[in-house]
């Protein structure tokens, strides 16, 4: 798992960063000191994304992309990766609203201390082994990619989808990736039932 930090003013020697990795050692912090840097890493590896948590400042510099910017970027690619939203600065009140139409996990100020900051890293993490859409997007990622693009699955209605087109259905959490989600759920759920599974 890894711990995606965006914050220019970031170091991996923060004390809640050694705190985090201490009480969770298979998490590995990436530290990117602004967006561009972000992006161009996620383009270069775009599994990184998967299984992990975003810690990104709102408050960049003179011309750099701002954290909300960002925030609204990473939205478009999945709505799955918890987002901390870690910043010193006093956000004004108008971005509250972005912050819950783009899905923001938590909000902690840098004054916070450690103990607070591996909290919120904690909850994240207990999110994201918990739900199922990033199970099954960790799942889909795993098979070869000569496999991503075969038709999977077929629906009553005639369609067929590619392992790629699920797991960007799962990533933007449209119908269809609850569809797929919840049928699975019911379909594991029956075959757990009828004995023929076990756990």
């Amino acid at each position: 798992m890894n711990l995606l930090i965006i914050d220019d003013n970031f170091d991996a020697d923060d004390p809640a960063v050694k705190m985090t990795t201490i009480k969770f050692p298979d998490i590995e912090p990436l530290i990117y000191k602004t967006g561009k840097d972000f992006f161009e890493a996620l383009k270069k590896e775009p599994t990184i994304l998967f299984q992990s948590i975003i810690i990104l400042d709102l408050s960049f510099g003179s011309g750099q992309m701002q954290g909300i910017d960002i925030l609204k970027e990473i939205r478009k690619i999945s709505k799955l990766v918890p987002v901390i939203v870690f910043t010193g600065a006093d956000e004004p009140s108008q971005l509250i609203p972005d912050f819950i139409n783009l899905d923001t996990n938590a909000y902690i100020t840098k004054t916070a201390s450690s103990a607070e900051f591996v909290e919120k890293v904690r909850q994240c993490v207990e999110m994201l082994q918990n739900n199922v859409a990033s199970a099954l997007t960790e799942w889909l990622e795993a098979h070869p990619d000569s496999e991503k693009n075969s038709s999977f699955i077929y629906t009553v209605d005639g369609k067929n989808y590619t392992l790629n087109q699920i797991s960007e259905e799962l990533k933007q959490n449209s119908n269809v990736g609850m569809q797929f989600t919840n049928r699975l759920l019911k379909l594991t759920v029956d075959l757990i039932s009828r004995n023929k599974e076990r756990l």
